[in-house]
């Protein structure tokens, strides 16, 4: 795992060095000025990040995001509620009933059965190529427009016997818009890793696998592919099911890098121990709720965690110690998981950290850094990165 993990001690620590008992309000005056002051810092920072299913975030109802690198995005968490009307419009033919059909709603004090029923409705507004292509470019210039330099885009492949679209051709689509919207946007960097659902059948993760090594090959379409992520349902579904994919992705020549959610649900028990020590993901999303031993491993193996504002909200309230990441320099990526769902982009999850580990610009800063060192591309790309990051911060005069 060394040649996948990132080196903690490099740079600042992201921890700030301010009285821990100073208040949020003094904090933020001492640090940022103000709170809009701070909003703003955190809008113009640049940002790492992977994006989960395709849902475009309200930004007035949060701050927006620019120069964000988002390694923690889903295509269908992120289409908007005004591109899901109009995708039912365009469906009303083929599918009369979207129409008038209610949008799911996400409650305030949600669980987490509560997204199925939101991503079910968006599958069946994106069940054929063309649709598929609307979303991503819509997803991919909203990001495009909010300044994103950096985005990793993560979507099942589905099929549909009906619209005759087959999984190939989803991950065709994505990769064409992403072509497209990198030439109008040429500043926006893109790629793409499938994912596949943890309780899936073997079978069907294993032909997902084998779907994403075949178009690997490929020169037109397979530099576009950087690794497969493992998520879906955590009260459904187990390690068992995806085990034989991950292997045969560790195989591979070369092997491709796995993302996996672990640790996402209290019921989960301890499975993160086993994911993490038989596997070996070279990143993990959530690990809200993992064992002592599994979190130990994690950090002997600097394998990095994926961590969304609501991971952020569980550790201000106790449940889960994020602050203990940031106490021993553990690579960290703050991410905007679906905020479309939660109507949030990827600078307000900066803002909340902020505020709730109390952490300077330089301390947000270099969480930002670490998050492109963590993203699965190759040196040159990050070099670019890197020189980006490096102008920006010393036109801040941070370095």
């Amino acid at each position: 795992m060394e040649e996948n993990s990132v080196d903690v001690a490099e740079g600042q620590n992201v921890r700030d060095v301010a009285n821990p008992l100073e208040s949020e309000e003094s904090f933020i005056s001492r640090e940022y000025g103000s709170s809009n002051e701070l909003d703003s810092f955190c809008w113009n920072l640049p940002k790492a990040v992977s994006e989960l299913e395709l849902i475009a975030f309200d930004s007035q109802k949060c701050v927006s995001s620019r120069s964000l690198q988002e390694l923690h995005a889903h295509r269908n968490g992120l289409i908007s509620v005004g591109d899901m009307q109009d995708l039912a419009q365009r469906k009303v033919k083929t599918h009369p009933h979207l129409i008038n059909e209610p949008l799911p709603t996400i409650r305030p004090d949600f669980v987490i059965e509560d997204f199925f029923p939101f991503f079910h409705f968006i599958y069946q507004l994106t069940d054929d190529v063309e649709s598929v292509r609307y979303v991503a470019r819509r997803v991919f210039a909203e990001f495009a427009r909010d300044g994103v330099r950096y985005l990793e885009i993560r979507s099942t492949p589905r099929d549909n016997a009906t619209s005759g679209m087959s999984k190939e051709d989803y991950m065709r689509a994505v990769v064409h818009v992403i072509k497209e919207v990198t030439n109008l946007h040429p500043p926006i960097t893109i790629r793409f890793i499938p994912s596949t659902d943890s309780h899936s059948q073997p079978a069907d993760a294993l032909a997902t696998v084998s779907l994403a090594l075949r178009l690997l090959s490929e020169p037109t379409i397979g530099s576009y592919l950087v690794g497969l992520d493992v998520c879906g349902d955590p009260t459904r579904g187990s390690a068992d099911n995806f085990r034989s994919s991950l292997e045969t992705l560790r195989a591979a020549n070369p092997p491709m890098k796995t993302t996996v959610h672990i640790g996402e649900v209290p019921t989960q028990g301890d499975e993160g121990w086993d994911v993490v020590t038989t596997i070996g993901p070279n990143r993990i999303g959530h690990g809200t709720y993992l064992q002592k031993r599994t979190k130990d491993s994690l950090v002997e193996q600097k394998i990095p965690s994926e961590l969304d504002m609501h991971d952020v909200q569980r550790d201000m309230q106790g449940t889960f110690p994020i602050g203990h990441w940031f106490a021993i320099n553990h690579p960290v990526v703050l991410c905007s998981d679906d905020p479309g769902i939660f109507s949030c982009p990827l600078s307000y999850e900066y803002a909340q950290a902020a505020r709730a580990f109390r952490l300077g610009k330089r301390e947000l800063f270099e969480l930002s850094r670490r998050g492109f060192e963590c993203a699965f591309v190759d040196e040159r790309v990050k070099e670019g990165l890197r020189e980006y990051w490096n102008q920006w911060a010393k036109g801040q005069g941070l370095i």
